[in-house]
């Protein structure tokens, strides 16, 4: 389990490594570091909340919570990952605080052999307002206990 407590906005982020491989070389987290960012512009997409994340290799890739999308960095471009996804198992809205749960499933190229990286992560938010709009807006499922 890694906690993280960077961003000027109070979040902590939880992830859990929750892939298959037996290989002991191979058997912990591809994941070096990572840290929350809001506001982060990719090609002309404004993404609300991201997960930035930096593989052993020194790769770093950005995974937008609220699109469900994934960016890389491509000739000093952020072009979107095509071989990943995430997916939400709840979003959960209150006066204070924000809570996304879910997935994380990449596949990845790591020293030249393919691997298949699936993380369970827990997004906690302080001061969320201009969050709470974002979701609400973009029309995804989630359980609003906001008390206006």
């Amino acid at each position: 389990m890694i906690k993280i407590n960077k961003p000027a906005t109070a979040a902590k982020i939880y992830l859990k490594y929750n892939g298959s491989r037996l290989d002991l070389m191979q058997k912990y987290s591809a994941f070096l570091n990572s840290r929350i960012e809001f506001e982060k512009i990719f090609e002309n997409v404004k993404e609300t909340i991201t997960i930035k994340v930096k593989l052993f290799d020194n790769k770093i890739y950005y995974l937008g919570l609220i699109s469900r999308n994934i960016y890389t960095e491509i000739n000093n471009n952020l072009v979107q990952f095509e071989n990943g996804f995430l997916m939400h198992n709840s979003i959960l809205l209150s006066n204070n605080l924000t809570f996304i749960q879910g997935v994380i499933t990449m596949d990845l190229e790591i020293n030249g052999e393919f691997i298949n990286e699936r993380y369970l992560f827990k997004v906690f938010i302080n001061g969320t307002n201009q969050i709470h709009k974002y979701i609400l807006d973009s029309e995804i499922e989630c359980e609003n206990f906001v008390k206006e």
